[in-house]
């Protein structure tokens, strides 16, 4: 699975992106064999956090969001 982090006004710190790479990693079997990108952004507002995760696999797209105050809740609710 390819795996892509990306921050909007906000910078990824190492950690959060170590956490985002074994917990999207931990899907990778639920895709069998098809080739997967799996686009993950982190959303900086001025009171709130937003996580999207997207995964693209055999023509079709799944998409999450969540948005709260912590980047770490959302990625484990999304």
């Amino acid at each position: 699975m390819k795996i892509e982090i990306v921050g909007r006004n906000y910078e990824v710190s190492e950690n959060l992106r170590q956490v985002t790479e074994q917990k999207i990693a931990k899907l990778d079997k639920y895709f069998g064999d098809s080739l997967v990108t799996a686009k993950v952004v982190f959303k900086k507002e001025a009171t709130s956090c937003t996580t999207e995760v997207m995964f693209d696999y055999a023509g079709k797209f799944v998409r999450a969001s969540w948005r709260s105050d912590n980047f770490y809740d959302n990625l484990d609710i999304v």
